[in-house]
């Protein structure tokens, strides 16, 4: 019975919404949206867009030229999504994180999406 117990728990959280109820409560920062991972984008300006998290009062847009995301070529606050100017083609990376009411710290980050810039 309590093994059982045990698997309902994993499974609720796995499917939890998008409601931190403190640190640590997911595994991975807002749902990304746009542009798509793997992606092919027209520049020179790109909009990004990703699924708000309830709480959230701002948002942390990492823009890179890796996928570690060590070199972070921009980073711009916003509340919203983000239109952003890369400045040359090729690969590029992308995720977010928020600012979440009552919850000390941030978010984790998201994925790392890449998309090409032509």
């Amino acid at each position: 019975m309590a093994r059982r117990l045990f698997v309902l728990a994993a499974l609720i959280c796995v499917s939890c919404g998008s409601s931190p109820s403190g640190p640590g409560s997911q595994p991975q920062g807002p749902n990304l949206v746009s542009p798509a991972d793997g992606s092919s984008v027209t520049g020179p300006d790109v909009s990004f867009t990703w699924d708000a998290w309830t709480g959230a009062t701002k948002y942390y847009h990492q823009l890179a030229l890796d996928s570690t995301m060590q070199n972070a070529v921009t980073t711009v606050v916003t509340t919203t999504g983000a239109t952003v100017t890369p400045g040359s083609t090729g690969i590029w990376w992308w995720r977010v994180r928020a600012s979440v009411t009552g919850m000390t710290g941030y978010t984790p980050w998201s994925q790392a999406w890449s998309f090409t810039l032509n």
